[in-house]
């Protein structure tokens, strides 16, 4: 695997160039709505943004509630910051909170998630990897794995994030699309909401139990992938049962060069990335400049064995780009 690393005096791995820093004083705020690692490792990446440009950056997590991110929006606007960078909870539920702030004049940057695309005047930029693609990498890794260890046939059980349809609907299509592409026989026996790891455990056992000819797990998230896998460790079904997920994470990478060969590969995104560039497109909007509405991410494939990029995701803390 070919890999690029850019590294800037902080350390930060890096794609853009950035801005210079602001004479007078920002204040930005950056919105998520989950604590898992990749909404973290987004954090860390506007906040190496904002410190490299000293913008004050005002942190907050609506915990997959509407109405706090709601109330996070106003307390923001009220504060007076310059623009707001933000993964949206709901493409239609947020669409309220978030035009108040369009309203208030405050420049808005989306990434990750978004508004319904119909709901986005005002958004200046979304930045994001496309979810599809999230899908259709992990399916064409576990197709090459069913028809070389499988004869080309899988009974597949499902932990979705459909909850978030924008983002986790493409995931799933992208993944059976590839299935389909590359002419696995399969059947999916069970699809089931599951994307916090400790939520997820229980569903992703009680599917094991009800469903003993399952061969094949693919999960949409990083929660979901992570209790996928603990699921089969703790059935003791490693010999029968292989998982193909979403999300890298430290303890994925953990999950990838373990001796018990459960799990097999997952998409990552870059998350660290999406944060900084996204505060950089911020800064770009405020002092002027046009920027580009859709920016493309890349998803990258880690898979057991390919100990190169595994190797290179842990010692960069998930900032390594491929």
């Amino acid at each position: 695997m070919k890999t690029l690393i850019k590294t800037s005096v902080s350390g930060a791995v890096l794609l853009c160039t950035g801005v210079a820093a602001f004479a007078q004083d920002i204040a930005m705020g950056g919105v998520v709505f989950q604590s898992d690692t990749f909404m973290q490792t987004f954090q860390d990446g506007m906040q190496a943004a904002a410190d490299e440009n000293d913008v004050t950056l005002i942190l907050a997590n609506s915990e997959t509630d509407l109405a706090k991110e709601s109330n996070i929006l106003n307390d923001l606007i009220v504060r007076g910051i310059d623009a707001l960078v933000i993964n949206t909870f709901a493409a239609d539920g947020s669409v309220a909170a978030v035009s108040e702030v369009v309203g208030a004049g405050i420049p808005v940057i989306c990434a990750n998630t978004c508004l319904r695309e119909n709901a986005r005047d005002g958004i200046h930029s979304f930045l994001a990897t496309r979810n599809v693609d999230l899908g259709l990498k992990t399916g064409e890794a576990a197709s090459e794995y069913i028809h070389r260890h499988l004869g080309g046939k899988a009974i597949i059980g499902i932990l979705n994030c459909d909850t978030f349809p924008e983002a986790c609907l493409p995931r799933k299509e992208g993944f059976l699309q590839a299935l389909t592409e590359a002419g696995v026989e399969y059947e999916v026996v069970s699809d089931q909401t599951g994307f916090l790891a400790d939520a997820a455990l229980p569903i992703s056992e009680a599917m094991l139990q009800a469903n003993p000819d399952i061969n094949i797990l693919w999960a949409a998230n990083e929660g979901g992938t992570t209790a996928h896998v603990l699921a089969v460790q703790g059935a003791g079904l490693a010999d029968d049962v292989k998982v193909f997920g979403t999300d890298m994470s430290g303890q994925h990478a953990q999950f990838l060069k373990a001796d018990n060969n459960i799990l097999q590969a997952v998409t990552g995104q870059a998350p660290f990335q999406i944060g900084y560039d996204a505060v950089n497109l911020a800064l770009d909007v405020i002092a002027g400049k046009e920027v580009v509405f859709d920016l493309v991410v890349p998803t990258i494939l880690f898979a057991r064995g390919d100990d190169e990029a595994i190797d290179m995701f842990t010692e960069t803390d998930g900032r390594a780009v491929f």
